[in-house]
């Protein structure tokens, strides 16, 4: 529940800047990932939290094809991911604090922006290491957090930006049973993630290379 008030916390806030009333697009924030009812029963649950949702060979749907996803939070209400090898380009920081309504006057440094999901694609996340933290945190496990993108943004500017970040538009969602039931049809191949693979950055190395890079660990055929 913590997880889902941050989420309603950060809509908000966009809708303030979208002059979009906050109720309807919290509203429509798990619309999309609501709609599948999926109802399989599982005897004992296994969060994937901090984990990788690398996309098979043979995913259907070409919203995810090749995709690798850091699992951010999965529970019996769903689940929420961040997609981290589809860059959209770049941006300076200054020009994304003031689509937040924030001063980046003076603010030089530039950030690469991603793709983060198809739910909600307006909404900025930051997906970070652990040495930055503050109330609205959301923590994966012991070097992975998220924080709203204008959190992170205004760290950066303050020179106390964590050691490594992506910046997201977007995020993947799922219903309750969903995801499980995605799983079960193989769409996706779980793999553990480490800091440096989620980190790196496609444009060093092609865009494709980190979903290769995750199905080589599994041992996955191409």
């Amino acid at each position: 529940m913590m997880f889902l008030r941050s989420v309603l916390l950060w809509t908000g806030m966009a809708a303030f800047f979208l002059g979009v009333p906050p109720a309807s697009l919290g509203a429509k924030l798990f619309l999309d990932a609501a709609t599948d009812t999926t109802t399989e029963s599982f005897t004992e649950f296994n969060s994937l939290a901090g984990q990788l949702l690398v996309a098979a060979p043979k995913m259907g749907d070409p919203r995810f094809s090749k995709t690798v996803i850091v699992m951010v939070n999965h529970d019996h209400t769903g689940a929420v991911g961040l997609i981290i090898n589809k860059p959209l380009g770049s941006s300076t920081v200054a020009d994304l604090l003031a689509g937040f309504g924030e001063n980046g006057h003076g603010v030089v440094d530039t950030i690469a922006i991603n793709y983060g999901g198809p739910v909600q694609p307006f909404l900025g996340f930051s997906l970070h290491s652990s040495d930055f933290t503050n109330e609205h945190t959301t923590v994966v496990n012991d070097y992975l957090s998220m924080s709203p993108g204008v959190e992170v943004l205004k760290a950066i500017a303050a020179g106390t930006a964590p050691r490594n970040t992506l910046f997201m538009l977007g995020y993947a969602g799922w219903g309750p049973g969903q995801l499980e039931g995605e799983l079960q049809r193989n769409d996706w191949v779980v793999a553990p993630a480490d800091e440096v693979l989620i980190f790196v950055q496609d444009s060093e190395q092609g865009s494709d290379k980190k979903w290769e890079k995750a199905l080589n660990r599994m041992q996955i055929d191409l």
